[in-house]
């Protein structure tokens, strides 16, 4: 991934450089993903994954003191797991962030409902508490805040 990865926005004709999915590797992680690689472990057909997914779940278990722990491929997965987690179906609203990515409203889609969009904040392009409390209809289960991860330059 390139760590140059940038949106542009425009806000009131001023450009606004936002960095997006800058990555920050150093030796020790590069280490461990081409271990991982070359020990042919990458995938696995176990349904409990492979030996370093087990690993870093029962990790996560011991450091939240939590009976249960699953790790999942993709913030995509994540997002999915937690709305079908909720019980969220065709017929439910879910609101989201205008600025976010779109795996945010594949994902709520995904499980059939729908995805409600609110504006953002200028100030930090988090989603607007106003315009949440505008959105909120009886169809509505969940507010899914998403969080960019942006560094202001």
């Amino acid at each position: 991934m390139r760590s140059d990865c940038l949106y542009t926005v425009v806000l009131r004709t001023k450009f606004v450089k936002i960095p997006i999915n800058t990555p920050v590797l150093g030796k020790e992680e590069l280490s461990a993903v081409v271990s991982v690689v070359k020990s042919g472990g990458l995938t696995s057909a176990s349904k409990d994954g492979g030996k370093n997914v087990q690993e870093f779940e029962k990790s996560v278990r011991t450091f939240t003191k939590s009976k249960y722990a699953v790790s999942v491929n993709s913030g995509t997965a994540a997002l999915q797991a937690a709305l079908y987690a909720l019980d969220i179906k065709k017929g439910d609203e879910v609101i989201v962030p205008s600025f976010t990515f779109v795996a945010s409203a594949n994902a709520i889609a995904s499980t059939g409902a729908k995805p409600v969009f609110a504006d953002i904040l200028k100030e930090n392009f988090t989603i607007d508490p106003e315009s949440i409390a505008k959105k909120i209809t009886r169809k509505t289960k969940a507010i899914m805040p998403v969080q960019k991860n942006i560094i202001f330059q």
